[in-house]
């Protein structure tokens, strides 16, 4: 299905010409909270950082926290757009919380993801959310099963990263690759930049397996992965691995 039609946009770009790259940093709960609507999209913009020099000004809570509101994108999905870059806040990176009314089909793309407390993507309630068999349990972003990275190596001309994702099946998904410099303390993951993504489907027992290689990858520091049904749909926290 289409997305909905923009709601709200904070930051990023707007068919060519650039919009306010926002700073929203050093605030005493979140940066940015959501509560409510359909087709926000929120790019490019400095969450927990200065714009220049470059430097933490956390703020006290999550980076971007969503209590409320479905079909949404967090991040860069087209081209000349700009990821968001959530580095440094006293809370999780991204957190889409438990609320009356879950949040759901909360798209993330290319951001960089690091450095945060708690998890970088956490789906609530806080901490990781263990992989259930075909994903059927229910919650904020459908607690969406994560991918699982099960080799990362050097190849002839690159570096290529294997995985599996074991989730409902049938499904299509993006799976969106990201190197990292420091390996999160939970195992899994976070997001330092984008290396791109390879589309894949489960089998009718909800798995699959991926891999992909990346010229450009850097050769040290580590890998992570997120998952997303295709088109628009709930994203995952970052892989195991």
């Amino acid at each position: 299905s289409a997305p909905p039609t923009l709601n709200a946009r904070i930051g990023g770009l707007n068919s060519g010409v650039s919009a306010p790259r926002n700073v929203i940093s050093g605030n005493t709960r979140c940066g940015i909270e959501v509560v409510s609507g359909q087709g926000h999209v929120i790019e490019g913009n400095l969450i927990g950082l200065a714009a220049f020099p470059i430097a933490t000004i956390p703020n006290l809570g999550p980076g971007i926290e969503v209590r409320g509101g479905d079909t949404m994108r967090i991040g860069a999905a087209n081209a000349g757009e700009i990821s968001n870059a959530i580095v440094g806040n006293l809370g999780p990176g991204m957190l889409v919380a438990e609320s009356a009314v879950a949040p759901q089909y909360i798209s993330v793309y290319g951001n960089s993801i690091f450095a945060n407390e708690g998890l970088q993507i956490d789906l609530g309630p806080a901490g990781v959310t263990p992989n259930d068999p075909l994903d059927v349990d229910v919650g904020p972003n459908g607690l969406q099963n994560f991918p699982v990275l099960t080799g990362v190596g050097l190849v002839p001309g690159g570096t290529q990263i294997l995985g599996r994702i074991d989730s409902a099946p049938g499904v299509a998904y993006f799976i969106d690759f990201y190197s990292v410099v420091d390996c999160d303390a939970s195992g899994h993951g976070g997001a330092s930049s984008y290396l791109g993504y390879v589309n894949i489907s489960t089998d009718a027992g909800g798995s699959a397996v991926f891999g992909a290689e990346f010229v450009d990858a850097p050769t040290a520091g580590f890998a992570a992965a997120t998952a997303t049904p295709a088109p628009w749909g709930p994203a995952a926290g970052f892989s195991r691995g």
